[in-house]
């Protein structure tokens, strides 16, 4: 661990302290989640599902192990959202989510993707939006 010191000139009798000023931050992790909104193509109502775009999530700092991802809104209509909890990811690596979507209801159907990182808490990371037409 290392630690900065300010010397600090005491002009009476020339006397010299050092006092620290904290420690060295670790590296903060660079991550990019791409892309962040996904278009699932229309699908009937009951058919099997159906290959959307693929999410990637990578890192460009240090390793990194990824959480349990959260998914708000019609989550029960996208598949294989959870393919990269508890993963390790190395520098310059990445992990993919191979979304698929097989809706429950027609209409609009939407989710929201909620990436994070374990370690002290679950760090959140960025969110991805997903959406597509049930016919």
């Amino acid at each position: 661990m290392k630690l900065r010191y300010l010397m600090v000139a005491l002009l009476l009798g020339a006397v010299y302290a050092t006092a620290p000023l904290g420690t060295a931050a670790a590296a903060a992790p660079v991550v990019t989640i791409s892309p962040k909104h996904v278009n699932c193509p229309a699908q009937p109502v009951g058919a099997g599902p159906v290959d959307c775009e693929q999410i990637a999530i990578r890192t460009d700092g240090p390793q990194i192990q990824l959480g349990t991802n959260a998914v708000d809104g019609d989550g029960a209509d996208f598949g294989n959202l959870g393919a990269c909890n508890g993963i390790f990811v190395s520098p310059g690596q990445s992990c993919a989510i191979n979304v698929t979507f097989h809706p429950t209801a027609t209409g609009h159907r939407s989710a929201t993707l909620r990436v994070v990182r374990t370690g002290t808490g679950d760090t959140f990371l960025g969110k991805v939006g997903i959406a597509g037409k049930g016919t």
